[in-house]
């Protein structure tokens, strides 16, 4: 009887760890959804082509050079580290300029960093979180994208009517990542009549 006790524990110390390494790969295959939190916030946001391009400082078809989770958030806080502002700051690489009223010396092929209204952070709990603008997507890295751009403050430029400022390129949509594309009826819209006025697919 005292023979079996050594066995028992350690057919049960293997069974562990098989159950154990199951259980990691599974994670691994199956990742846990990251947590997206939307703040709704006051912004004028245009319904029209023509304001989305007269409001645009910079307009031009490019593509995010880093995925998501590389790339450099941001946050401005009150004085009691209440939080102020976010955003993330993304490297573009330009590939056709189609308006260009900044002062920025761009060429195609350029590259320069603009804001998003969405950044990844850690809660309370240490539990990597999104929060975002009004149920901003963020762009995806090495795809093409038609870009409306505005200054932010000097020096500093930004997606322009949230959303409705970005329109993907030669794309399937990818059902296992967040989309605005073919569910909102202004967004397709604007992308139907701005592909049409620059040409686009």
């Amino acid at each position: 009887m005292y023979r079996k006790k050594p066995i028992i524990l350690l057919l049960l110390a293997i069974l562990g760890l098989v159950i154990g390494t199951l259980f990691y790969v599974y994670q691994l295959k199956h990742p846990t959804p990251i947590k997206r939190i939307s703040i709704q916030a006051s912004i004028i946001l245009y319904r029209e082509s023509g304001d989305l391009i007269d409001d645009s400082d910079l307009i031009a078809i490019a593509s995010p050079l880093d995925a998501f989770e590389d790339r450099e958030p941001s946050t401005q806080t009150y004085s009691d580290g209440e939080m102020m502002s976010f955003h993330t700051n993304t490297r573009i690489k330009l590939s056709k300029i189609l308006k260009n009223t900044t002062d920025l010396n761009l060429e195609e092929s350029s590259e320069m960093t603009i804001t998003e209204p969405i950044m990844r952070d850690r809660n309370a709990l240490g539990e990597m979180q999104i929060i975002m603008i009004n149920d901003y997507v963020e762009m995806e890295a090495g795809k093409e994208y038609l870009m409306f751009i505005k200054m932010v403050r000097p020096g500093s430029y930004g997606l322009c009517n949230l959303n409705n400022g970005k329109f993907e390129l030669n794309s399937l949509p990818d059902a296992s990542k967040p989309s605005n594309e073919g569910s909102d009826s202004i967004h397709a819209s604007l992308k139907s009549e701005l592909f049409d006025k620059y040409g686009l697919k």
